[in-house]
């Protein structure tokens, strides 16, 4: 068994989550994997690797720090099927919801196949060519500029809305709680099949956030002379006036590892603080 580490190198909490799992993976007989920034704390046993290569060689993920440094070891994993477990170190904490006294409890767990797998829905985003990849969401916007941005919404085939806007957010069940849901958009259960359309602060107001099914084939062509798209808010790429983006359920997903009496409306009411 070994267990890769892909960690927030600039939170200081991330060291002392590390030397837990440290603990826990000598007492199993478990070998570590450990990015080379943490070279200076490794232990005998533990060994360093590139991040790729953690992910290639590991059987378990886990990502210490907040939800961007869950979503960058997202982009690493891909397709690859590796489970990962998110340790929060950080603020708000949807996908790292693990909080740092319980990281060990949850390995525990799913070593001994009593912890629970999700497989989350990834979004794929092509154009000229390329695709990239994201757990949460592929945003279009203006960036730093002030201006509105011009897109039309193709759902398929079928000409659906002109939107103009401060952008158009595409997101997963999974990130429905994060740039969608402050720009207005419903929270979905994260393994709900479907994908969210939220336009961002919409100059008609009869454009609202709505839902499609997640086999919907979805095409964004740019009107505006040029815009923003960004992946996960990992990768941005530029467009150009004309350039058409084809969104769509990808074909692999991301594997979550949960607490057995993990609850998702437990997380929404700590989050959210929506009491009771």
């Amino acid at each position: 068994m070994k267990i890769g580490i892909i960690a927030n190198t600039k939170k200081e909490k991330s060291v002392d989550v590390i030397g837990k799992i440290q603990d826990y993976c000598r007492d199993k007989g478990i070998v570590l994997l450990l990015q080379g920034e943490y070279e200076h704390i490794a232990k005998k046993g533990d060994r360093i690797l590139q991040i790729g290569e953690i992910v290639k060689e590991a059987d378990i993920i886990v990502s210490v720090g907040g939800d961007g440094t869950f979503l960058k070891a997202s982009h690493f994993i891909k397709n690859s099927g590796k489970p990962i477990l998110g340790v929060n170190v950080g603020h708000l904490g949807f996908l790292a919801e693990t909080r740092a006294g319980e990281c060990v409890d949850v390995l525990d767990e799913v070593i001994s196949e009593e912890g629970i797998i999700e497989k989350r829905m990834v979004l794929e985003g092509e154009f000229t060519g390329e695709s990239y990849h994201c757990l949460n969401d592929i945003v279009i916007h203006m960036g730093s500029t002030l201006r509105i941005v011009d897109l039309k919404l193709s759902l398929n085939d079928v000409d659906v809305a002109h939107f103009r806007s401060d952008g158009i957010i595409f997101s997963t069940p999974t990130g429905s709680t994060a740039y969608s849901l402050a720009a207005g958009g419903p929270i979905l259960i994260p393994t709900i099949d479907a994908i969210v359309i939220t336009p961002i602060a919409p100059h008609n107001l009869g454009h609202r956030p709505f839902v499609v099914p997640s086999e919907t084939n979805i095409e964004i062509e740019l009107m505006s002379p040029q815009a923003i798209i960004s992946f996960d808010g990992q990768l941005q790429r530029n467009l150009e006036m004309g350039d058409k983006i084809r969104i769509k359920k990808a074909d692999f997903s991301i594997n979550i590892i949960k607490r057995f009496k993990s609850n998702y409306f437990n997380l929404l009411r700590e989050k959210l603080d929506w009491g009771g």
